[in-house]
């Protein structure tokens, strides 16, 4: 399957999991999180968490802290290192973005997968890590925030490191906030 059918076949389960991700965002403490997820994330560590999920099934993570929402794309830095299963575009960042600085939340999701990325760190800060969101592509983190300099980390909802293809996907170091 090409990745882009692949990334928009996955928008249907990142709506959901936004749903989620927002609604527990505002009711817990800054910590690793998972919620609403088929398969099985543990939480390691406080940086860290496995993955598993059997065909059909998706887990996430993300940490319910002060992360940069509203700041310009240019001052977002998120981060995992990635070790196991990858299959797919996963496991990935997913970063809400406000295209429209309109301030009414996410238009679109950024996702940078550890395919895109050469190595596993996937990471906004890695030049190698190519950038899909909506139907372009940058070359990186940077040159998605040079092509559109008022698109701002949205205000709305939380960037999270998801897996949603069969495998067991282990992070460490994990910087969402």
């Amino acid at each position: 399957m090409n990745r882009r059918r692949f990334l928009g076949a996955s928008l249907a389960a990142i709506a959901l999991t936004v749903a989620l991700v927002g609604t527990a965002f505002a009711a817990s403490p800054a910590k690793l999180r998972s919620d609403g997820s088929t398969g099985t994330a543990t939480i390691t560590g406080a940086k860290s968490a496995t993955l598993a999920n059997d065909p059909g099934e998706y887990t996430y993570v993300y940490v319910n802290a002060k992360s940069p929402y509203g700041k310009v794309l240019a001052k977002v830095d998120f981060g995992f290192n990635a070790t196991g299963s990858v299959a797919g575009g996963a496991p990935r960042l997913s970063i809400p973005v406000d295209s429209d600085d309109a301030g009414s939340g996410w238009d679109l999701f950024a996702f940078i997968d550890v395919n895109s990325c050469g190595s596993g760190w996937v990471s906004t800060a890695n030049p190698a890590c190519g950038v899909y969101i909506g139907s372009e592509f940058f070359a990186n983190w940077d040159a998605l925030a040079a092509a559109h300099p008022t698109w701002r980390m949205a205000r709305d909802t939380s960037p999270f490191a998801i897996a949603d293809q069969a495998g067991t996907y282990h992070l460490s170091a994990i910087d969402l906030n």
